[in-house]
């Protein structure tokens, strides 16, 4: 095994690892209404730092990170992805917070790191 394809491996066990680890359950649904459950890391922050001033910026700041191996597995080829607001159906992502309390988001930006084959998703509020 080389460098590289060490280094997807590490980030798929860090992702996935749920029983000692951060991973966390992430659930999914397509624009085309296909839900699927992934393990990876989830962040809701509600201030960040702005790189270019270094000020504290509040707000809502909701990320995930998964590795796309877990997509692909189970039959969903398309990379989650911004939909226009005009569109029905967007990527809709669902977690569950420490206190037991579910939260449903949209995939507001989508970068995926085809070298490392994982996806960030940065997230904003959506309706049930």
């Amino acid at each position: 095994m080389n460098l590289l394809e060490q280094a997807v491996a590490d980030a798929r066990a860090i992702l996935r690892d749920s029983a000692t680890g951060f991973g966390r359950e992430i659930t999914l649904t397509t624009p085309e209404q296909v839900t699927v459950v992934v393990t990876g890391l989830w962040s809701h922050r509600s201030q960040e730092l702005d790189p270019q001033t270094g000020v504290v910026v509040t707000g809502n700041f909701v990320h995930v990170t998964f590795d796309l191996a877990q997509l692909r597995a189970a039959g969903i080829k398309e990379t989650p992805r911004a939909v226009p607001e005009r569109s029905r159906y967007k990527w809709i992502v669902r977690v569950t917070d420490m206190a037991g309390n579910r939260h449903t988001f949209a995939v507001r930006e989508a970068t995926p790191n085809t070298t490392l084959d994982i996806v960030l998703c940065k997230l904003e509020a959506a309706k049930e």
